[in-house]
């Protein structure tokens, strides 16, 4: 009963934080719809339509950016993306965390799917490049990596929006934002309750 008990303080408070947490940001962070939680679940993070989920819609062909350095950040996003699937990989068999990776990995695994539909719309070649795992000694330290990891890609998908070229990008990154903000919430209130999750 103590068991059940903790767990549901543990959902509740998650649940409270993501609902705060989306009311404060919106759509994550852009411009337009700022109002209540901005169409998208408090737990997920991924936009409805009425009942229903849905991935963002990348059509088949988008012209290519002309702008070079937005390329080479793009692919720099790309790569840390890689990098965090592959950390938290690594990290919830070390260390048996069911939260927040339980829901952050698929979400990982989204946002690298997103962003290669991205490439193939530009008719660019999706890099497959990915920076070494951190080697952590505790499931504390596991979960301060993830934070960090996810906190390093928020100013660079804030500058990948405000700087593309056409409405699907700064639509799609919009969309992988906010999850980024939620994945680091979740990392830091992990963290609060003492890796307890």
């Amino acid at each position: 009963m103590k068991v059940r008990g903790i767990m549901v303080v543990v959902i509740s408070s998650i649940v409270a934080g993501g609902i705060i947490f989306a009311q404060m940001h919106g759509r994550g962070g852009m411009q337009g719809n700022r109002g209540g939680m901005g169409g998208h679940c408090p737990m997920c993070g991924r936009r409805w339509d009425g009942d229903n989920y849905y991935s963002p819609r990348i059509p088949d062909t988008l012209p290519a950016p002309e702008n070079s350095v937005w390329l080479e950040r793009l692919d720099g996003v790309m790569a840390n993306e890689r990098l965090s699937l592959a950390q938290y990989q690594q990290d919830v068999e070390k260390y048996r965390l069911h939260m927040p990776y339980s829901m952050v990995i698929p979400q990982e695994d989204n946002h690298i799917e997103w962003i290669s539909k991205l490439y193939e719309a530009f008719d660019m070649d999706v890099p497959d490049s990915i920076p070494s795992v951190k080697e952590t000694d505790s499931g504390r330290r596991a979960l301060e990596v993830g934070r960090e990891l996810e906190q390093e890609l928020v100013p660079e998908y804030e500058w990948l929006i405000e700087n593309a070229e056409n409405e699907t990008a700064q639509q799609t990154l919009g969309d992988i934002l906010y999850q980024t903000r939620m994945h680091y919430s979740m990392f830091q209130h992990a963290l609060s309750m003492g890796g307890m999750m």
